[in-house]
């Protein structure tokens, strides 16, 4: 079985008693959500559910380096001593266990990973999925598009996607990492629904015309990496809204590559020429707020290849930064 329910022991960090409440970390307050059980959570309360997709098959078929299938468990010891800056009281951070790829069935994964992502929002959850290689964005909209279909039929799913690739390309045979966002227009176009992508942090020396060409063709607006820059906040912003006001829903996802190789040398497509992490932070905290937000994920976080925790400690902080702005 793909999915593992959640074990608290990954949590765990610092405590400073003598603070009492105030000092709170997040390791101190999360708790377990096991989607093989009924849920008995209250009404009223604002929930975050992270929920862990460890699966790097994507990375390896697309012939990248491996390693991310080790990122959900280091972006929950990262994220355990990350303080609270929230009412406890009326937002609950919950641990939801993990879905693996297992004997390299991959789009068996992603069939699962689409489930548990539907199971959280029928909870009226926050799906914050941990991954792993980019292939975690098939199946983490198979769930939105799921549950959209079956509790708001014909509203559209808009895709903001931070990150240095398209990931656009064409299953040949399989698909992989670089294929999420082609079969995800595949599956739109089959159900008649509209492909609504934005990418933000192209880089263009990392993606052929083919890929550009397959962009222009799918009506994908893209913002490239030097453009990205905090003069820019404004326009950046301007165009962030221009795409959330097209849109019912946003899924957001993010490519750990779409940082400069100082941010986050642990990715498993090194960017040496990439975006700053107060560009992206304040993109993140403008979508939060739209209220059009249904989910989010981190994608090729891979430690195998990190310095210091760097690049596991910028995702935990865009996480952080998340759930702040969306309990303002």
């Amino acid at each position: 079985m793909s999915y593992t329910i959640p074990d608290l022991h990954q949590w765990h960090g610092r405590i400073d008693t003598e603070d009492g409440e105030l000092g709170h970390r997040w390791h101190q307050i999360v708790e377990a959500l096991n989607l093989e059980e009924a849920s008995d959570l209250k009404e009223g309360n604002q929930r975050f559910a992270f929920l862990g997709f460890r699966s790097d098959e994507g990375v390896k078929r697309n012939k990248g380096r491996i390693g991310a299938v080790k990122g959900p468990e280091t972006l929950r010891r990262v994220m355990s001593s990350t303080a609270v800056h929230f009412d406890e009281q009326k937002v609950k951070l919950l641990e939801a266990g993990d879905v693996s790829c297992v004997n390299h069935k991959m789009e068996e994964a992603q069939e699962e990973l689409g489930k548990r992502v539907k199971q959280l929002l029928e909870r009226k959850t926050l799906p914050i999925v941990l991954g792993g290689g980019h292939e975690i964005s098939y199946g983490h909209y198979l769930g939105l598009h799921n549950w959209v279909k079956k509790h708001h039929p014909g509203k559209k799913i808009g895709i903001i996607n931070f990150d240095a690739h398209f990931d656009l390309r064409v299953p040949s045979p399989e698909p992989s990492s670089g294929t999420p966002f082609n079969q995800i227009s595949q599956l739109c176009e089959k159900d008649d629904t509209s492909f609504l992508y934005q990418v933000m942090g192209i880089n263009p020396a990392a993606n052929t015309r083919k890929l550009f060409q397959i962009a222009e063709e799918l009506k994908v607006h893209h913002v490239p990496y030097y453009e990205m820059h905090i003069s820019h906040i404004h326009e950046l912003a301007h165009a962030l809204l221009k795409f959330i006001n097209r849109c019912d829903f946003i899924y957001m996802t993010i490519d750990m590559d779409v940082f400069s190789a100082p941010f986050a040398p642990g990715v498993s497509a090194l960017n040496s020429c990439g975006t700053f992490p107060e560009v992206i932070s304040a993109m993140i905290r403008r979508v939060a707020k739209s209220d059009k937000l249904l989910s989010m994920d981190i994608a090729e976080l891979n430690p195998k290849f990190d310095i210091d925790d760097r690049t596991a400690k910028l995702a935990s902080h865009l996480i952080y930064e998340l759930i702040n702005a969306k309990c303002e």
